[in-house]
């Protein structure tokens, strides 16, 4: 990126032009985000010098400006200071040219002296109260667009930049069109630390003597609470790159808010400032006169009345919790700020309909929120000398520290290990048909929506997904066995019941793993045995047993009960007697070290097992000399059932998608927490299979297969299902069968439901006939797969009170539908399109009305899907289309970071994207054949033919070869005329 900064006095002030120039190795568009401006202006004081600003400041202002586009390098129109320099390389990975040798880094001037990017919210407000020094507060006035309309409404932030300079603090006022140098527009530039918005501090830094940068980003932002688990920044976050490039331009980033919530902000300026200063955080409604319709009001309005008692009004619930931002959120796993709402709604005992559904919503037992009254102590080691102890005086004036209890408990604030995936998502389905079953959603309606976000409860890991086509993971190479540098800690999970000898065995293995111990924890799951387990004295230093509480029982809910027990970025998954060689933990954890989103099958062999035929320190002395092979004779082991199929697929690179979960038996497992957490976790339910079906929906969550035998491990006992293997087929099937859509056990029996269906089809009808919707949708209830659920989005209205128009109901055609539709338990109704895929189905249908399908249709583009392996199958009739989306290839797609905007082109460079015309055999019309005519058969070869020639080819002679005496004719004739041939030769 190539940049020009020019200077043009005016009278009253001095406007600044940032232009930009990008380079081929620039990414102007990436995903949710559009370089579409060339330019930025900043109107900035009539005694602003642009000359006389040092070159590190400006540097930084342009890097807040384009970083996100920025390639390899930002090429300056003035050179910078090596320190400086040399921190953007370090930190960013951004090369700044040129760089002058002979310039000295910018000097800190003596303070404290912070400039704050003030907006007028309630965490500003907030931040204003607690600077020491002479602060300068800054506001960055964002200018009309062309067109002369502006995103938001200013009036509230002028009168709050009003009221505290009344107060006694000054307040600049930079007018700029900073933000539309982006798509979508409404915020500078996305940064975590909200420096974006600090742009004209930054650029006024040598005018006023600023020593410091500050903004009002919260506990929430800092500590991760936003994604629903507490995490420390660390070296490598976001905030903490930042951080170092704001110090090496001698103007360091001041957190001074980040041991603050929404509930102790919303104190802080109301206390500090006498309620004199206007603290709106809604930028739509006007001044004080909130819209009462957007995000910030419904949880702001919420958090105030939790903490005033003064809860508002029915009609005000309604409008707060009805609305389509407030229910974006409310309905999204995790919560945005989840943690406002436990706090807010676990004050709330009163009557009113919506809140008492809200708190059920979130509600969370045993977590204690009344830390959110208080200060987090901890974060003022995010300050500098300059400021800690002044910050921490002001704070102490309005709210408490936090004692020792509600440190601990923040410190351990975490709903991703709270609930089990499922649980959480039924909560959220139940919400929504809850809430819009008693009233419509405010604003516009929201109709069919493709998102396809994992639900990664967990905070982000930094090593990102791997891109792999499909499940070809060859591109990846781990680091061979004695070389990793570990960084990621595990979590062994060992789910037990009785078999004390052989836990003490797999302990006394785990004990001399070559894998670091003090990265290493284990915990060992009681499933409730009698005598309780107990832990030998030859095992891991960190280990400790947790016991089940007996309201489920087996291996899945055990599994399930010690991951959320467990603190480890990676969970591996070890039976209580299975006994590891020695590098077993490190071969798998060498993977996980390349990404997050991998799914590594350990090997293992089966041997028969006498009580009393090894010692614990046998084991130990064995494993520990790496001779754990030794233990039993290879030759008499039994490999686990799936070696032939690894084989056949090459190690499971050419594996079909659809069977990829059926290599779950006899292996151990290792996942990391963020993927563990995006499938759902173990489902407590299954008592048999659960491996399986858990993989199964690893596979929908974007997962890699990936099967290691770098270091195997012995099983000490034959399973019991090989032992009988009538029964633990039948048990299977009838597990499996009702959870895995795509299982050898489902039957293809029509005219049943299944708990998890194959195809979810998602119709938005509001502004469709009656006959269009009958068109598009009986078809496929009555077609040849019924395998499906079908959700009808469109604005129900709830039962009649009252007399009504019969013939001339203004939504008649809506009226009809439903009273056609009701009684199919495949179909449901909704106001609200869900903003995310059912996790557990593995195909999403989106239908246009219009679209007039046949029986055929999902058959065929399901074929179409399955032999091309697309993850998107597109069909266009005249202007209407239809969409198949495979849910594993799309969650992988923004797995890897890809939006609404670019994820149809991710999910086809990960695997296919097949689009062609509707043939006869998809759409109805007056002359479609009937369903099971050849005709129809002849339709669907056509339509095999857009996707590949040779297999409609030899599905055509398949065809003959079965149904044709002519063809065996020709065949008999062809073969005797060669003998002949052969003979007279």
């Amino acid at each position: 990126m190539k940049t020009t900064l020019t200077a043009l006095p005016e009278p009253d002030a001095v406007t600044v032009r940032f232009e930009f120039e990008p380079e081929p190795d620039d990414r102007t568009e990436i995903p949710g985000e559009t370089m579409i401006g060339r330019t930025a202006v900043f109107r900035l004081p009539a005694e602003f010098d642009l000359t006389a600003t040092h070159p590190d400041i400006l540097a930084l202002a342009v890097l807040l400006s384009c970083r996100p586009w920025t390639g390899p390098r930002l090429v300056l129109d003035r050179p910078v200071s090596p320190r400086f320099a040399a921190a953007v390389d370090e930190h960013l990975g951004i090369a700044l040219e040129p760089v002058d040798p002979d310039l000295a880094p910018r000097a800190r001037p003596d303070g404290p002296r912070p400039g704050l990017a003030y907006s007028g919210g309630v965490d500003s407000v907030a931040a204003a109260a607690l600077l020491p020094g002479e602060p300068r507060l800054y506001y960055l006035d964002r200018t009309l667009s062309e067109d002369g309309r502006a995103a938001i409404d200013k009036t509230a932030a002028h009168r709050s930049c009003d009221d505290i300079e009344q107060r006694g603090l000054s307040v600049r006022r930079v007018p700029s069109d900073v933000e539309y140098l982006r798509r979508p527009t409404g915020a500078p530039v996305n940064l975590p630390t909200d420096l974006g918005f600090a742009l004209p501090a930054v650029l006024c830094a040598d005018l006023d003597g600023l020593d410091a940068l500050v903004t009002g980003i919260l506990a929430s932002s800092v500590f991760g609470l936003n994604a629903s688990r507490f995490t420390a920044p660390g070296p490598g976050g976001e905030l903490s790159r930042w951080r170092e490039v704001t110090a090496a331009a001698s103007l360091p980033f001041q957190p001074v808010t980040a041991g603050l919530s929404e509930a102790a902000t919303s104190l802080i300026a109301d206390r500090a400032w006498d309620g004199r200063v206007l603290a709106q955080s809604c930028h739509i409604g006007g001044a004080g006169t909130p819209c009462y319709a957007c995000r910030n009001c419904y949880r702001k309005t919420i958090v105030e009345a939790a903490l005033t008692g003064d809860w508002p009004e029915p009609e005000r619930v309604e409008t707060l919790l009805r609305n389509g931002q407030a229910l974006a959120d409310l309905t999204a796993v995790p919560i945005p700020l989840e943690c406002s709402l436990v706090f807010a709604m676990s004050r709330y005992d009163g009557d009113d309909p919506l809140l008492r559904l809200l708190r059920e919503r979130v509600s969370r037992d045993g977590l204690d929120a009344d830390w959110m009254t208080s200060h987090y102590g901890p974060a003022l080691d995010l300050l500098d000398d300059r400021y800690r102890d002044a910050v921490a005086e002001r704070i102490s004036r309005h709210v408490e520290p936090m004692t020792e209890a509600q440190v601990s408990a923040v410190e351990s604030w975490d709903l991703t290990g709270e609930r089990a995936f499922r649980t959480t998502w039924r909560e959220s389905d139940a919400f929504i048909e809850r809430l819009t079953a008693t009233g419509p959603v405010v604003g516009k309606r929201r109709g069919v929506k493709g998102d396809f976000r994992p639900y990664r409860l967990g905070p982000k890991t930094g090593r990102g997904g791997a891109e792999c086509r499909r499940n070809d993971w060859s591109p990846l190479e781990p680091a061979a066995l004695g070389e990793l540098e570990p960084r990621l800690t595990a979590s062994v999970v060992v789910p037990a019941y009785g078999g004390q000898e052989k836990l003490d065995l797999v302990l006394a293995a785990l004990a001399e793993q070559s894998y670091p111990s003090e990265l290493t924890e284990v915990v060992v799951v009681d499933d409730r045995s009698e005598p309780p387990l107990r832990l030998p004295e030859l095992r891991p230093a960190s280990t400790r047993i947790v016991r089940t509480d007996g309201a489920a029982w087996g291996a899945a809910n055990a599994v399930a009960v010690g991951a959320a027990a467990s603190d480890g970025e990676v969970i591996v998954r070890l039976d209580a007697d299975t006994v590891p060689y020695r590098r077993h933990l490190e071969s798998h954890m060498r993977w996980h070290h390349l990404a997050d989103n991998l799914f590594i099958l350990g090997h293992k062999r089966f041997v028969e097992y006498e009580a009393g035929a090894l010692t614990p320190e046998r084991v130990g002395s064995e494993v520990a000399a790496d001779r754990a092979e030794g233990l039993f004779d290879p030759a008499t082991a039994q490999e686990a059932k799936n070696v032939k199929f690894l084989a056949s697929t090459k190690r499971l690179r050419t594996a079909h998608w659809s069977r990829l979960h059926s290599v779950m038996e006899g292996i151990t497992v290792s996942t990391d927490r963020s993927l563990f957490t995006a499938a759902g976790g173990m489902d407590p339910d299954m008592v048999r299979g659960q491996d399986v079906e858990f993989a199964y929906r690893v596979g929908l969550a974007g997962g890699v297969f990936i099967p290691d035998d770098g270091a195997s491990a012995w099983h000490l006992g034959i399973p019991e299902g090989w032992r009988n293997p009538g029964n633990g087929k039948r048990v299977r099937k009838a597990l499996n069968g009702q959870r895995i859509p795509e299982s050898i056990h489902r039957d293809g029996g029509r005219g049943r439901s299944w708990a998890v269906p194959l195809v979810d089809v998602v119709v938005d009808v509001e502004d469709a006939s009656y006959e269009e919707v009958m068109d598009a949708v009986m078809p496929l209830l009555d077609g040849f797969c019924r395998d499906i659920r079908v959700t009808l989005v469109g604005g129900w209205s709830g039962p009649s009170l009252g007399r009504e128009p019969t013939l001339d109901h203004p939504r008649l055609d809506l009226k009809l539908v439903h009273e056609t539709l009701r009684a199919d338990p495949r179909v449901r109704f909704t106001t609200w399109e869900y903003r995310r895929a059912d996790p557990s189905v593995p195909w999403r249908l989106v239908l246009s009305p219009r679209f007039p399908t046949t029986p055929y249709t999902i058959e065929s583009l399901l074929e179409i899907a399955d032999r091309e392996q697309a993850g998107l199958v597109v069909a266009r009739h005249e202007k209407e289309r239809i969409r198949l989306e495979r849910r594993s290839m799309f969650a992988r797609a923004v797995w890897l970071g890809a939006k609404s905007n670019d994820i149809d082109k991710t999910v086809e460079r990960l695997s296919k994207a097949v689009r062609f015309p509707a043939p006869p055999s998809m759409v109805l019309g007056p002359d479609t054949p009937r369903p099971a005519s050849r005709g129809v058969w002849r339709a669907r070869e056509a339509l095999l033919e857009l996707a590949d020639p040779a297999k409609a080819r030899a599905d055509q002679l398949a065809w003959h070869a079965r149904f044709s005496p002519t063809w065996w004719l020709a065949r008999v004739r062809r073969r005797l005329r060669r003998v002949l041939t052969a003979r007279r030769s």
